[in-house]
């Protein structure tokens, strides 16, 4: 079983979803679930009420990709 410390990346995943989603249709998405199955362990449900307080930590990541990866600097 996991813990929600440990999907942390999860959410930051769906939120990037939910951006992308809203650049396209203009449909803002903040809410969000996480369902997981293992073989060994019982369903496991995590509802994110507010994707967007993944915010800062999705940006943090996308700027560290585009520094070491891409070798520019993000604005």
């Amino acid at each position: 079983e996991k813990t929600p410390d440990q999907i942390q990346s999860y959410f930051e995943q769906l939120l990037g979803y939910s951006m992308m989603l809203k650049e396209r249709t203009g449909e803002k998405i903040s809410m969000g679930t996480v369902l997981m199955v293992g073989y060994d362990s019982k369903p496991q449900v995590f509802v994110v009420p507010d994707l967007y307080i993944h915010k800062d930590s999705l940006i943090a990541k996308i700027r560290k990709f585009k520094k070491e990866v891409l070798n520019e600097e993000m604005a």
